[in-house]
This record gives C-alpha cells, sequence and structure tokens, in this order.
C-alpha cells in the first residue's frame, strides 16, 4: 500500500515542506507452533522509500539571488548559446 508521509523543516534553504512517497509492509507476526507442529519466523515491518520531496515554501532570498546569478552567469560563460 502506498502511504504519504509530510513534515515542515527549516533548512539553510529555508522553509519548506517535505514529502515522502513510501510503501508500508506490516510483516508477518512470528508462529511457533501451527498445528502441524511447524512454524514460521515471521516478517519484520519495512518501508520501501519510493520517492522524496522537498518544496521551498519560504526561501531564503539571499540564497535564491545567489542561485539566479550563478545560473546567468553560467548562460553567459556558455559557449553554444543555442544548446
Amino acid at each position: 500500500m502506498t502511504r504519504e508521509w509530510e513534515t515542515q523543516l527549516d533548512t539553510e534553504l529555508g522553509t519548506g515542506t517535505l514529502k515522502i512517497k513510501y510503501e508500508y509492509d506490516p510483516g508477518e507476526p512470528r508462529v511457533n507452533h501451527y498445528p502441524d507442529g511447524s512454524g514460521s519466523p515471521g516478517v519484520s515491518p519495512s518501508v520501501t522509500v519510493l520517492e522524496i520531496h522537498y518544496v521551498l515554501d519560504e526561501p531564503d532570498i539571499d540564497l535564491v539571488e545567489s542561485i539566479q546569478g550563478e545560473i546567468l552567469d553560467e548562460y553567459n560563460n556558455d559557449e553554444n548559446p543555442n544548446d
């Protein structure tokens, strides 16, 4: 079963929303003795992360301006402007 988990994070980039899409497997309980005398060691629960997204809701303005400057510099210094 696919589920989603979400939380707010404050980072150097700013404040944002962390969203994780995952699959949860509850596992199987241990069975010491079935009626036929056999048993089962069981299976531990597990989580498989499928996607991680971090969306900046309130980005650090200085950081955004710095990134914009770096992107512009890259385009201005690019030897192949048609790419």
